[in-house]
């Protein structure tokens, strides 16, 4: 599940991408701002898409079958001690070892 960005990574890459284009641009004050607003920019969206990144939560699509032939389906944040084909009980939105 893709992670929601709270602006910190936005602001932070802001930061250091409008420092980058500054340091990087040597000459006329004008280019060094202009560098400086371009890094802000693609700064800005990198900080913000680690931030979706690193907030991000994995989950695993779990079919179970029941005993009358149904399935249903189960989202899990761990698959640790299941196995294909082992006996399960699903209660709400968890699967319990049998």
């Amino acid at each position: 599940e893709k992670g929601k960005g709270t602006g910190m990574g936005a602001a932070a890459g802001a930061v250091l991408g409008a420092v980058a284009g500054r340091e990087i641009v040597k000459g006329k004050r004008s280019h060094r701002d202009a560098a400086a607003v371009a890094g802000a920019i693609g700064g800005g969206y990198a900080g913000h898409k680690i931030e979706e990144t690193a907030r991000s939560t994995t989950y695993y699509v779990v079919t179970v079958r029941m005993d009358d032939n149904s399935t249903r389906t189960v989202n899990l944040e761990s698959t640790e001690g299941l196995s294909v084909g082992q006996k399960v009980r699903v209660e709400g939105g968890n699967i319990i070892l049998r």
